[in-house]
């Protein structure tokens, strides 16, 4: 479960490009490794970790689109290039993460507030029923397959820029190419699988999608203006010390991103600053990671899993930030910004 769950629960956050579709799977992970006696607080805390941070090596999230738009033009980096650092030195970051974990606490049934649980009867164990086969709503197949071509054709046409239409010689951008391509699956998807239009945006995926929208614009518009207004002041401040040690950049990433609790508006903020002052595409692309920083502070996710575990095991601490999620956060953004530097160094 340590292992199997980060992994699983990350590829949908790398389909859809948000950790929001990763949620239902959250009580299924916990009831599962209590069943199987193992402490839901390890499997959970890498998961939750894992999907948040796969959005920085999602083909279809709005921090790679960001990222892409910001290096294409810096460097003429291709979103294959990024991609073929973030991926692999992601998946490698969460076996690190998930090794981080597995011992970590005492086995389920000598952790004392679990057994206190049993003992006052708050906890009982959800035994498996027979239940019925699962049948696919009709379309739902060709609805995942149109989504799928989708995807495909963004990575295709975002890896490959000579292939996007141009005009007057000005080559359209590959983000929009993306919005592009997404919102016509999704139109396809509705007429396909005959989709109720009035269900459309009751979908949990549409809400979090409409969230993250109001709130990037928000946070990374008011960020920008600040940064636009001081950008001479934080050159003069960053400017030498970044020179020098450019990889202490993604510390400074790190800390915003604690405060803009986004990864797309942590990147629409601040890598324009990494630009400005010089930083080499590589290790901008290595320290992609870094936009992740969100997990300090639990949000919905961790909050959510903490319900989650019925066996009381996945905690956060009197002083908020001392939770389950500190290890496996820390974990997986630092190694997976070392296997990212290294993989750089290599194919860029």
């Amino acid at each position: 479960m340590t292992f199997v769950a980060p992994i699983l629960t990350s590829v949908f956050t790398l389909f859809c490009g948000t950790t929001y579709v990763a949620f239902s799977l959250y009580p299924v992970i916990a009831e599962v490794a209590a069943e199987a006696k193992v402490r839901p607080e390890r499997a959970l805390s890498a998961t939750v970790i894992a999907a948040s941070v796969a959005v920085a090596a999602s083909p279809m999230s709005a921090a790679t689109a960001g990222m892409l738009a910001i290096l294409h033009e810096y460097a003429g980096i291709t979103l294959g290039q990024i991609l073929s650092i973030a991926l692999p030195s992601f998946f490698m970051a969460a076996i690190v993460t998930s090794f981080s974990v597995y011992k970590r606490g005492k086995e389920l049934e000598d952790d004392p507030e679990f057994q206190r649980r049993v003992a006052a009867g708050e906890y009982e164990f959800m035994h498996t029923e027979q239940k019925k086969e699962y049948v696919a709503a009709p379309g739902a197949r060709k609805g995942v397959a149109i989504f799928a071509i989708g995807v495909v054709l963004v990575l295709i046409l975002g890896s490959f820029t000579e292939l996007l239409p141009s005009w007057d010689g000005k080559r359209l951008s590959t983000p929009m190419v993306i919005q592009m391509i997404m919102l016509t699956a999704a139109l396809l998807i509705m007429i396909v699988g005959k989709v109720p239009s009035n269900k459309f945006n009751s979908g949990s995926v549409f809400r979090a999608g409409l969230m993250g929208v109001v709130a990037i614009l928000g946070v990374s518009w008011m960020t920008a203006t600040f940064f636009d207004a001081y950008q001479a002041e934080l050159i003069n401040v960053f400017g030498n010390l970044v020179n020098d040690a450019p990889l202490l950049f993604g510390f400074i990433v790190f800390l915003f991103s604690l405060v803009i609790m986004s990864p797309a508006a942590t990147v629409a903020a601040i890598m324009p600053l990494g630009v400005t002052l010089g930083i080499p595409a590589p290790y901008l692309i290595a320290i992609f990671a870094c936009t992740c920083g969100d997990f300090i502070i639990p949000g919905a996710n961790q909050i959510g899993c903490v319900a989650f575990d019925r066996t009381g095991t996945t905690r956060i601490g009197r002083f908020v930030i001392n939770h389950s999620y500190i290890r496996p956060g820390f974990v997986m953004v630092i190694s997976q910004v070392v296997f990212a530097y290294l993989i750089a160094q290599v194919i860029l």
